[in-house]
């Protein structure tokens, strides 16, 4: 054998040695499959809980609403651990980005090393890799602002607002329900000092318009800064924080303080740092 034949021959077996390949299960449509198995499954106990909670006494009903929350606290990790496992797909590395608070960084490290380049260079590869590389921000934590506009179109000028307490919630008004609103209200109402700021998730300056001119119309009757980056799941917030769930919360003291980061509105805990 000629030498350079035998070179090359090693070439590509080194070249195929350093391939990552995917099982032959890995794939979109079994990922979806897996997926929506998962989901209507729990959606089935969800109606049968349903059922006894409607004849319940209210001790039984408290047992439920644990029993509930325990459930859905699984399906979540089971949710996670097959974005894991299919992180080779486009949906499942989507959904790995969703669920990336339920895992682990070394666990989503190895799942992206396990990939292909391709998927790794994707738009959520790399929005993972950030968030690999950016230490998430907390309680007790200084607050990082980050650019984002106003329904005017102007940056909001986070300077001025310096000093103040504020209460800064992720995703807009809708998923907190009208109880969330009205809660709003009537603290606005008792704390006027404070200012509230709320990220809507919208992708240009017109949809933000639209947001807000829509809750206007419905009746939301307290003083806001609407705002947002119009970046998507690549804003800031998401990857600084790491917002997920609508509405996000994040309370900051005038000294600028996270002194409360919560998922859903935290009425008890907004109330003992606005009464200090």
């Amino acid at each position: 054998m000629k030498t350079h034949t035998f070179i090359l021959i090693i070439c590509l077996l080194l070249a195929g040695c350093g391939h990552k390949s995917t099982p032959s299960h890995i794939t979109e449509e079994n990922y979806l499959k897996a997926d929506s198995a998962i989901w209507m499954e729990y959606e089935k106990i969800c109606d049968s809980l349903s059922v006894v909670a409607e004849s319940a006494s209210p001790e039984e009903l408290e047992n439920i609403e644990l029993e509930a929350e325990e459930i859905l606290q699984t399906t979540l990790q089971r949710n996670a651990e097959l974005a894991l496992e299919y992180a080779a797909t486009p949906s499942g590395l989507e959904r790995l980005f969703m669920a990336r608070g339920d895992v682990t960084k070394e666990q989503i490290s190895e799942a992206l090393q396990s990939i292909p380049d391709s998927m790794q260079q994707s738009e959520y590869g790399k929005l993972l890799k950030l968030h690999l590389d950016t230490r998430q921000l907390g309680e007790g934590d200084k607050f990082q602002s980050f650019d984002c506009t106003t329904i005017e179109g102007e940056p909001l000028n986070w300077d001025a607002l310096s000093g103040k307490n504020r209460l800064l919630l992720y995703g807009g008004l809708g998923c907190m329900g009208r109880s969330g609103r009205n809660y709003l209200s009537q603290l606005h109402k008792q704390y006027p000092e404070l200012e509230i700021v709320i990220y809507y998730k919208v992708t240009s300056s017109e949809q933000l318009q639209e947001e807000y001119a829509a809750w206007q119309q419905r009746g939301v009757d307290f003083d806001y800064r609407a705002v947002s980056d119009f970046k998507g799941d690549a804003s800031p917030i998401r990857i600084i924080y790491g917002t997920q769930a609508t509405p996000t919360c994040l309370f900051i003291s005038h000294d600028g303080t996270i002194k409360v980061l919560s998922e859903g509105l935290n009425p008890k805990r907004f109330e003992e740092e606005l009464n200090k």
